[in-house]
């Protein structure tokens, strides 16, 4: 099958203009200072879908996402 995953961060206060980077990991990486070295990059938006093949149900996935 084909399946797709979609980050969508929440802020506290909105404010349209904020814009997020958002990262892609298929495994959980515990230090965070070593997501942009770790983690596939994915862009800038207000949210971000990955689809594919490798999207699998049972299997997880993490996204890493930061404001700018």
């Amino acid at each position: 099958g084909y399946f797709q995953i979609t980050a969508v961060p929440r802020l506290a206060v909105y404010d349209p203009t904020v814009q997020f980077e958002f990262w892609f990991s298929e495994t959980k990486i515990a230090d965070t200072s070593q997501v942009e070295t770790s983690a596939r990059y994915l862009g800038t938006g207000s949210q971000w879908s990955v689809s594919g093949p490798h999207i699998k149900p049972g299997k997880d996935f993490w996204f890493y996402v930061r404001s700018v």
